[in-house]
């Protein structure tokens, strides 16, 4: 029987989102934690997985652009920034995983 474990982080620092470079499209810095843990043969003919993504279950923007037809008079004193909009990342996920590689067997 034999066991591996992984762990893996990411850090990553407050990026614009656009090209605009839009001071309200702007993502903070993160952290970002994934794990596995597997148990398999000595053989390698099949492996159990538990494996967790986005441990810390950070909920972050990596895209976005201004939304046509919001905002005004960005060129004066009293102008508003258009809205700004894009995907937001999956939260934590929790995978089991099953390998079989049947020519080790």
């Amino acid at each position: 029987m034999t066991t591996k474990f992984n762990l893996n982080g990411i850090y990553t620092s407050k990026y614009f989102l656009s090209q605009e470079l839009s001071p309200v499209g702007i993502a903070p810095s993160r952290f970002l934690l994934d794990g596995s843990v597997s148990v398999g043969s000595e053989s390698g003919s099949y492996e159990f997985s538990l494996i967790g993504r986005n441990l810390t279950n950070e909920y972050y923007a990596y895209s976005g652009f201004q939304t046509p037809g919001t905002g005004s008079g960005t060129g004066t004193a009293a102008g508003v920034l258009s809205d700004f909009e894009g995907p937001i990342s999956r939260g934590r996920e929790i995978w089991l995983r099953l390998t079989i590689r049947p020519d080790a067997f």
